[in-house]
């Protein structure tokens, strides 16, 4: 019960004793009138709240850290009741959620409410119509959110009975890491020995052509065999093979001891009020977390070989087991980003350990990125034991100390590159792309 209903109350039984008392006429029709107020009141906000239909549609069900992620709301009346007046409060908790209406081209203003919650008014809604508004929403923080819940309020005229509605959450939004464009990176050669192509058909153009078949719609010009198709006398397209090239693996340290959060992060559940990532500088927002740095170094990886034409894969030992086969093309970039989404530090394998077991899955003179923020020796060990077993390692530090850890990789870092070890150490605040030119 609202303050203001309570003060109706209240006056109407003071009416009401004031009239007994006094039985003076005045007095009771005052209790009339506070009886009246309260029950049209009462039967008013019932029918405002009648009939309400609320729909929200997202765009898309994936974001990403430094871009905007947007959503429709629809609002219709199905009652034969206009209604004065409908709020909708939509009490999502992404990370940095700052939600601005749109209707049409007009500007509602931007949603800088407690929390940084979305929330539209709609007046004189009529019988059978309907609004719509867009929200625009900027991701801060990699992760799974459900999109709500979302409610609906109203009242009477007088706010004695006002009345909410809560939706349930029915869809979730994942938001993807960021990701560095390394143009300055190199790309392993990885030549496999012997040179000879892996026996697998891909649909990809490559130097290697296998086989001819019959040409499928679809078929690109540059894929027909053209000797084949004038002896035929029908269009014969060439099918290709995967070149000669070996595998890049990423494995990636989520082992709960090694990672660290600084004090000054926003959590996932609080307001976010830090510096806004973009899409030309995705890092400027990244939290003071090596798993969340450790996560945009190893999507920045992933985007980078995948960009280049190469099979890449992902190791991670959480909760459960990740390993991702090697694999190229859009497809397989989609599935790790979404992987990379969602993990924690919560694995109980070091990386030392994780290497060791799955070191004999990874073939010879394949390429293995070592993403880890510990300061145990044991992760030079890996790489070293890594590059006599004829891989290739590249060991990749996160300096913990940089995030306020007591202790860090620094002179990790420093053994590994004496070690001859390809190693690179990064800081928290440090540019990615500069960071990792060296790898």
């Amino acid at each position: 019960m609202v303050p203001r209903t309570r003060v109706v109350l209240g006056l109407m039984i003071l009416s009401l004793a004031a009239a007994v008392i006094s039985g003076r006429q005045l007095f009771y029709n005052l209790t009339y009138a506070w009886v009246a107020l309260v029950v049209v009141a009462f039967f008013w906000s019932r029918m405002a709240a009648s009939g309400l239909q609320l729909r929200r549609q997202p765009f898309s069900t994936r974001g990403q850290v430094g871009h905007i992620f947007r959503e429709r709301f629809f609002l219709h009346n199905k009652s034969r009741w206009t209604k004065l007046w409908v709020e909708i409060g939509d009490l999502t908790r992404i990370p940095g959620y700052r939600a601005t209406a749109l209707t049409g081209l007009g500007l509602v203003g931007p949603s800088d409410l407690v929390g940084h919650q979305g929330s539209y008014v709609a007046d004189n809604l009529g019988r059978n119509q309907s609004e719509s508004w867009d929200v625009r929403t900027i991701c801060t923080r990699r992760g799974r959110y459900p999109l709500g819940p979302t409610e609906i309020r109203t009242s009477d005229p007088f706010g004695l009975f006002p009345v909410t509605q809560r939706l349930p959450v029915r869809q979730n939004v994942v938001v993807l890491p960021p990701m560095v464009r390394l143009r300055a990176m190199g790309v392993p050669s990885g030549r496999l020995s012997g040179g000879e192509a892996i026996r697998q058909q891909t649909h990809q153009l490559t130097p290697n052509a296998s086989t001819i078949r019959e040409y499928a719609p679809g078929d690109s010009l540059n894929r027909i065999h053209w000797k084949s198709t004038a002896r035929l006398q029908r269009l014969i397209a060439k099918e290709f093979e995967f070149d000669p090239l070996a595998d890049v693996w990423v494995l990636l340290d989520v082992w709960h001891r090694a990672h660290f959060e600084g004090d000054g992060i926003h959590r996932r559940s609080e307001p976010y009020s830090g510096p806004f990532p973009s899409p030309d500088d995705p890092t400027a927002g990244l939290p003071q977390s090596t798993m969340d740095y450790a996560a945009t170094i190893a999507a920045s990886l992933v985007f980078h070989f995948i960009h280049n034409d190469r099979n890449v894969g992902l190791i991670a030992y959480g909760r459960s087991r990740l390993v991702m086969q090697p694999s190229r093309g859009q497809s397989q970039l989609q599935k790790v980003l979404e992987s990379l989404a969602v993990i924690e530090a919560d694995g109980n394998y070091p990386i030392d350990e994780v290497a060791k077991i799955e070191v004999p899955r990874i073939p010879r003179s394949t390429s293995v990125f070592l993403i880890s923020p510990s300061a145990d020796a044991e992760v030079v060990e890996a790489a070293a034991a890594l590059r006599a077993l004829h891989r290739n390692p590249h060991l990749i530090l996160i300096e913990a100390s940089s995030f306020g850890a007591r202790e860090g990789s620094a002179a990790l870092a420093e053994d590994a590159s004496r070690r001859g070890l390809r190693t690179t150490l990064v800081r928290y605040g440090e540019s990615l792309p500069a960071a990792l030119r060296s790898v």
